[in-house]
């Protein structure tokens, strides 16, 4: 082989390939298994934080529709309340315009010299 294929093929620092003693395969092995179980770990927080995350998400949804259907049987009940207001106020209304046609009834018979009929009991 020329120098050049050889330089090639070996550039000094590289790093040969050697075989590793049974410790040191026992370290690497403890090492991967080590971070292995690390991961697993990460993977259940998250997940724990996920179910956590999502478990809030539905409980503020529940929240906001409980919200709101307490705001439509509040609205609901001050409709009701405003149109019996309503009623009420239309009553007096409708009775004081009685009394004032009433009255000019009244003197428009006394001036003819009538009288309403009152059935008293």
């Amino acid at each position: 082989m020329s120098m050049e294929t050889i330089k090639r093929v070996e550039q000094p620092g590289q790093v040969k390939c050697t075989q590793l003693s049974p410790y040191e395969q026992q370290l690497v092995q403890i090492k991967a298994n080590d971070d292995l179980s690390n991961q697993e770990k990460r993977n259940e927080l998250d997940k724990k934080i996920l179910l956590k995350a999502n478990w809030f998400a539905n409980s503020e949804k529940k929240v906001v529709s409980n919200r709101c259907k307490q705001q439509q049987v509040t609205i609901r009940d001050e409709v009701r309340q405003a149109h019996k207001a309503w009623i009420k106020v239309r009553r007096e209304a409708l009775k004081q315009l009685f009394e004032k046609e009433y009255m000019v009834y009244d003197k428009e018979f006394e001036s003819m010299g009538k009288a309403f009929q009152r059935d008293r009991m």
